[in-house]
């Protein structure tokens, strides 16, 4: 397969639930914000990465193919997916599990993604502003994650969880090992420690992004949005070249 041809039509998930499924949970509870802060950031997708496929899967059951083009949207390398999470399963086990869910329904429903090895993975209402720099190297590799890592001077650093807001990761890969993580066993562990959890038991290597994803827009849990002023971004990017450089941590970013 044609390397440079695969990195230009990489095929961006966009994982949404404008009508969020436990209210209690997150700070951002209205759905037309919610709704209109993903299609800023399906906006700043197209700008970034022009040539790529976007998936659109909501597990609130929203369609967003008419409100996309009342606003003017090129929808003709956009699919658009929606179906009714499990909603006992979200308010039991938490809205990592929703997300899972809608994952699992665009893996088996959508036809960009069945047309692709590899895919990228988003929550909605964000971007990366930095995305054609960091997925030049993703093919040689399983997938790529964000790492969060804990650094304490005189320490050995230690990784606490994998970042599941943003990923690369070759659809295989995913199906076989990151697809089925939630069951009531692992309760009250998080997606993110679950993604860790998993990777331990694989001993997975490289697995971790060269350069930090920066990543950008509102987060729908705290309903803030996030800082990416220079100065934030310049601080995150020097705490992640010493993990990267760390003895205890290169293994695990690619070259």
């Amino acid at each position: 397969m044609n390397t440079r041809l695969l990195k230009n039509t990489l095929p961006i998930l966009i994982t949404s639930a404008a009508k969020p499924n436990d209210p209690n949970s997150v700070k951002l509870t209205s759905f037309e914000l919610r709704r209109d802060y993903t299609i800023k950031a399906l906006k700043k997708w197209q700008e970034i990465s022009p040539k790529s496929s976007i998936i659109i899967c909501d597990g609130s059951n929203y369609c967003f193919e008419k409100y996309c083009k009342l606003r003017n949207i090129n929808t003709n390398k956009i699919e658009f997916l929606s179906f009714e999470n499990h909603t006992k399963g979200i308010l039991q086990l938490g809205k990592g599990y929703g997300e899972s869910e809608i994952i699992k329904y665009a893996l088996k429903h959508s036809k960009i993604l069945n047309q692709h090895e590899y895919f990228v993975k988003c929550t909605a209402k964000l971007w990366v502003s930095n995305f054609n720099k960091i997925n030049t190297n993703f093919y040689n590799y399983s997938g790529l994650f964000r790492p969060y890592i804990s650094y304490t001077p005189f320490k050995i650093p230690k990784i606490e969880y994998i970042d599941t807001r943003f990923y690369i990761t070759h659809k295989d890969f995913y199906l076989r090992y990151l697809n089925n993580l939630y069951d009531y066993e692992n309760f009250p562990i998080s997606i993110e420690e679950l993604f860790l959890k998993k990777f331990l038991e694989l001993d997975v290597k490289k697995i971790f992004f060269y350069s930090l994803p920066v990543i950008s827009g509102v987060s729908g849990g705290s309903g803030k949005e996030y800082n990416t002023k220079l100065y934030r971004v310049l601080k995150d990017k020097i705490r992640y070249q010493i993990w990267r450089n760390s003895k205890f941590m290169k293994d695990y970013f690619i070259s």
